[in-house]
């Protein structure tokens, strides 16, 4: 009976990890992380209580609903989630410089996933090839 179970879980393990890493939860979990990555640095900005950063603040405050809202069509535990994500995010601050940091890992990236994200989907689709 031991070794029935022991094949069975050695023939079904590398078929869940095909599907963990499938390019559309790829897609949504890097969706998730900017929106995280949106959250931090609206309220980070909008903390300083700089005028000329409130327009900037309400900007990645939009575009946090935006990524998100990608994270949830492609994953429906994105909501259960999204905590885990923050706080790691929040973690690696406190390990660096900060926001700074931050800001250099995933601008780019989570611009190029809100303005669009079909593209962002088939970046994934080929490099996980």
């Amino acid at each position: 009976m031991k070794k029935i179970c022991l094949c069975c879980l050695l023939i079904l393990a590398p078929i869940k990890s095909v599907f963990a890493e499938s390019p559309e939860m790829k897609f949504a979990h890097e969706a998730l992380t900017c929106a995280s990555y949106y959250q931090i640095s609206s309220h980070a900005l909008s903390e300083m209580n700089v005028p000329q950063m409130k327009n900037i603040a309400e900007r990645l405050k939009k575009a946090e609903k935006q990524a998100y809202q990608i994270a949830l069509k492609y994953d429906k535990s994105a909501d259960k989630n999204f905590s885990i994500v923050k706080q790691q995010q929040m973690n690696d601050m406190k390990n660096s410089t900060g926001l700074k940091e931050l800001i250099s890992k995933y601008r780019s990236t989570c611009m190029e996933l809100v303005s669009d994200p079909n593209k962002r989907l088939e970046y994934w689709e080929i490099a996980l090839m």
